[in-house]
């Protein structure tokens, strides 16, 4: 994706191989009284109790201690100590390092920048439109499009978009559109059922033959109270008789939700549109 987007060919030529070190290397001989006077004058206690991070331990039963406290230390003088000798530019880490690096509007203005290749003046827009309508997440929206499309190019980009406009915007469409793996991805803990469809299949027969009711009046009457929905609309009559391109779309699925959460994909097999 790299190659593709954003390196030219001289400069995907000219890539190095990969180092692996253990600061070790460089912390071993570092005395506790050296370290505190150079890296720790230059960190500031309201910062590091700042962090959400911290301020979680620090509530906790178990507390935290003076070890853990100067981890972010220790991280900083890694990455100063990298950046001097070997030119590296950019640290990565897991959720739990969000901590260490950035928080709140900062985070977002600062990982756009660090992240994405788009210009200083266009995150300086973005940032303006966000401070004015924090609401609709434009900045967020921004970065998780430009680390996608990094990591997983453009296609994996535009299936990103496919599942969350399915997942949070209920739209049909999209839901339509969607591949049976992109279906899956998305719904990773829902059941994936193949069912064949015969003739005056009811919207109680499929919840029951997918095992997502209970059997009995109680399934039946979980459906007229409104907990069914087939392809994001609620479903109340237990006795309606499935319809292609309404329950049953016409790539061949149907997405039935029980409740809130609990999720289905049924597969329907040799499905004839005629």
């Amino acid at each position: 994706n790299h190659r593709e987007l954003f390196w030219t060919e001289e400069e995907g030529n000219r890539l190095g191989s990969a180092h692996f070190l253990d600061n070790a290397g460089w912390l071993e001989n570092e005395s506790v009284i050296g370290f505190l006077a150079g890296v720790g004058g230059h960190l500031r206690m309201g910062t590091l109790l700042s962090r959400q991070s911290c301020k979680a331990r620090l509530s906790s039963p178990e507390g935290m201690g003076l070890a853990e406290f100067l981890y972010p230390a220790l991280q900083a003088y890694d990455f100063l100590h990298l950046y001097r000798h070997y030119g590296c530019l950019i640290q990565l880490g897991g959720a739990d390092q969000l901590g260490n690096i950035m928080s709140g509007y900062d985070l977002v203005s600062k990982y756009l920048k660090l992240f994405t290749f788009i210009s200083g003046m266009e995150i300086d827009h973005i940032m303006q439109v966000h401070a004015k309508e924090p609401e609709k997440r434009g900045p967020q929206k921004r970065l998780a499009a430009e680390v996608t499309k990094l990591v997983h190019g453009r296609n994996g980009l535009e299936s990103a978009k496919r599942c969350t406009k399915a997942f949070y915007y209920n739209n049909v469409d999209v839901l339509e559109s969607m591949s049976d793996e992109e279906l899956q991805e998305l719904f990773r803990e829902a059941p994936y059922i193949e069912m064949l469809l015969e003739p005056g299949t009811t919207v109680l027969d499929l919840c029951r033959k997918a095992n997502a009711i209970a059997d009995g009046p109680k399934g039946y009457r979980d459906i007229t109270v409104g907990a069914v929905s087939i392809n994001h609309i609620t479903e109340t009559n237990p006795d309606a008789v499935l319809i292609l391109g309404q329950h049953i779309l016409s790539n061949g699925l149907s997405l039935l939700r029980i409740g809130k959460r609990n999720y289905y994909i049924i597969k329907w097999l040799q499905l004839s549109h005629e």
